[in-house]
């Protein structure tokens, strides 16, 4: 399942989509955006339909968009900024993807995937360096990040490869296959001082005797997992979002949590 700004998608053990909540830019995928003038909701969970698909695997919802990944690594997305270059579509749509993908984000406003090679594409608005493009433009179609798509360098030596991504309002993170962390964007990136625009990934410091696996990523903040089950977190801290008292280290430097 996944959770937007104001809506909920979920995937049944089936393989169906459903979803509820804000529609006004036909994130739901039912077909409908605006009636009179007046925002679309659905209080309840309402089927999501689809022209042609498989089974649905994964879902990502962003503030006005969904995307979804079917059992043959088709990817499917809809609402405001979908990805055809098209601005709204309130209908699941297919995005012709050159290869298959196994895994999708979505943030505020852009979306991040994973295609079966782990090279990371994005598209979506780019202003902040969210996309990880050096030219920092918004996006209306999928285009790879160079980062994880360059060839294996004249001494042999492989580039990084994205195995798992996620997306905030302004930032994105990815642990690579290697077990290190990058983020771009805007905000407090785990790189010890905000940064208005990272506009290409940006290797996160290590930690010792330890891989980054799982990545996942709030508005302004950002949790990251070990192998070792340690888990690490960096950001805004308003709210207490970090999970760690008002007396530790300054905002937005990689601290562990506190121990139960």
């Amino acid at each position: 399942m996944a959770a937007g700004a104001a809506h909920t998608a979920v995937v049944s053990p089936c393989g169906s989509l459903f979803a509820c909540g804000r529609n006004g830019s036909g994130q739901l995928g039912t077909g409908q955006t605006h009636d009179n003038g007046f925002e679309e909701f659905e209080e309840s969970l309402a089927v999501v339909p689809f022209v042609e698909r498989g089974m649905i695997v994964c879902c990502s919802c962003g503030d006005e968009s969904t995307q979804a990944v079917d059992e043959n690594l088709r990817l499917f997305s809809w609402g405001h900024g979908h990805g055809s270059g098209e601005v709204t579509v309130p209908l699941p749509r297919l995005i012709k993807m050159p290869v298959p993908v196994f895994s999708v984000a979505s943030g505020g406003q852009h979306v991040a995937a994973i295609d079966v090679t782990h090279r990371l594409w994005t598209w979506g608005t780019g202003v902040h360096g969210q996309l990880g493009h050096p030219d920092a433009t918004s996006l209306p179609l999928p285009k790879l990040v160079a980062t994880f798509s360059k060839e294996a360098s004249s001494n042999g030596q492989m580039p990084p490869r994205a195995a798992r991504v996620d997306c905030g309002s302004m930032h994105t993170a990815v642990c690579d296959t290697a077990g290190c962390l990058w983020t771009f964007g805007r905000g407090w990136l785990g790189h010890g001082r905000p940064a208005l625009a990272q506009l290409t990934p940006r290797q996160v410091a290590s930690m010792p005797a330890a891989k980054f696996v799982d990545v996942s990523c709030g508005d302004a903040h950002t949790a990251v997992l070990t192998d070792v089950g340690a888990l690490f977190t960096f950001g805004v801290d308003n709210v207490g979002q970090l999970g760690h008292s008002r007396d530790g280290p300054q905002l937005g430097a990689v601290r562990p949590p506190i121990p139960s």
